[in-house]
């Protein structure tokens, strides 16, 4: 009797294993099926849009996004960029017309892009474009555009934080400690009244800017805060140090 007691002891306790064990492999294929669901919902693609032209006084070839995000165009961010960067294309034709370069040569206009996504929510394009009408150096420029994907719109510098936070005083006084300790070999460039005033509170020195998952990254184009030489710059301020100030 004892044998046989001790044997549906056994057995009852291999059972309730087996449905312990069931369950929690259950469990975790749900918690993967809502991890997947969540991933497939951020499948952010990018098509490339090219504008190519070459004619008697100049030649042109930028590329630019095209957003789609879960299958969906991004229509409204897509827009934004379409219209910015075509109307640059635009203005560098109208100086470049008529622009005579010795030896044949002809002003020139190029522009690439880096996109950025910041904890599945918010996307910056990045634009570079360099031009050259004759001059020693290209010149360049950086154009930034961040778009919210779950307020759907795009959104400025000012509104990623607080009301009278003084924010453009604590970007400030941080871009100026991350250039030094990031680019120490150029704090006699720093130093110079001239370029201090690259990275002095106002809206204009933060204008181009992209979000990531660790931080708000800021980018100088040549001669704001340095020489032509240094090329772009950028810094990475981490959310912690806004955290008080900030919407995000």
């Amino acid at each position: 009797m004892t044998r046989y007691l001790s044997f549906f002891i056994i057995f009852i306790l291999l059972l309730v294993s087996t449905c312990f064990y069931t369950a929690a492999a259950s469990e975790s294929v749900l918690t993967t099926s809502a991890a997947q669901q969540e991933e497939n919902t951020w499948q952010l693609e990018t098509s490339e849009k090219i504008i190519k032209t070459t004619a008697k006084w100049y030649i042109i070839n930028v590329s630019y996004p095209e957003y789609s995000l879960g299958g969906q165009s991004l229509n409204e961010f897509n827009s934004a960029i379409s219209t910015r960067i075509n109307s640059y294309a635009q203005n560098f034709k109208d100086m470049a017309d008529g622009w005579e370069l010795p030896n044949g040569a002809k002003s020139w206009l190029e522009g690439k892009y880096i996109t950025y996504t910041a904890n599945k929510r918010f996307i910056t394009a990045k634009h570079s474009l360099y031009s050259d009408f004759g001059g020693a150096s290209p010149q360049h420029e950086i154009i930034t555009s961040t778009f919210d994907t779950q307020e759907n719109k795009i959104i400025t510098l000012s509104g990623l934080f607080k009301e009278n936070s003084a924010y453009l005083e604590r970007l400030s006084e941080l871009s100026k400690k991350a250039l030094f300790e990031k680019y120490p070999d150029l704090s006699f460039a720093f130093n110079t009244p001239t370029y201090q005033k690259g990275f002095a509170p106002n809206e204009k020195n933060f204008s181009n800017w992209a979000l990531t998952d660790t931080g708000l990254v800021i980018f100088f184009p040549e001669y704001q805060v340095a020489p032509y030489a240094a090329g772009t710059l950028d810094i990475e301020i981490p959310y912690a140090d806004i955290k008080d100030i900030s919407l995000l």
